[in-house]
């Protein structure tokens, strides 16, 4: 004996395949789906482009190169003899030419220049021997984009604040050296 009419069951059985509307309403829940993965995902690259010019811009690349150019001369410099203005706008250190000798020969004078009417400021750096006279061998710009630098000494340290500014992003960096040739 059955238990469902034959009509029924073939009914049943005959049914292979999505109606249209389960159709539609499986393509609208993949179409959300996507649609937030698609704004995951470009909110994620939008915030990487913003992380990556924040961290490979001039204003970034030239503190990091200003300050390790700071921080190695320093390093290596005579504590014997440190000049420095009393504005604080530069410091000249004297270092030796060898590092097997503690007798200082050479001088590093760090420079702000503040900025004109058409440039930005700038930190130069004039490298120069002091033997037989004081003379300046090479000027380099290290820094560009520079709002406000400040240098100063104490005892055996120098320090560098410097705040640089391209209009679109401020970095203020400050840099302590301990020198350490006697």
């Amino acid at each position: 004996m059955r238990k469902y009419p034959l009509k029924i069951t073939k009914k049943i059985l005959a049914r292979k395949g999505l109606s249209i509307i389960e159709l539609v309403i499986a393509m609208v829940i993949s179409a959300i789906v996507m649609l937030a993965v698609g704004f995951v995902v470009a909110d994620a690259q939008r915030a990487w482009g913003v992380m990556y010019n924040r961290a490979y811009s001039a204003v970034t690349t030239d503190s990091y190169i200003v300050t390790k150019t700071f921080d190695a001369l320093v390093r290596k410099a005579s504590g014997q003899k440190v000049l420095s203005a009393d504005d604080g706008s530069w410091i000249e250190i004297y270092y030796p030419a060898d590092a097997n000798t503690v007798v200082a020969d050479r001088y590093a004078r760090f420079t702000f220049l503040p900025a004109a009417d058409d440039t930005n400021g700038q930190i130069t750096v004039e490298y120069g021997q002091l033997d037989p006279e004081k003379e300046a061998l090479n000027t380099q710009v290290i820094c560009e984009n520079v709002s406000a630098c400040l240098f100063k000494t104490s005892g055996r340290s120098a320090q560098m604040m410097l705040t640089l500014s391209d209009g679109s992003q401020t970095v203020t960096v400050v840099s302590s050296a301990y020198m350490n040739n006697q």
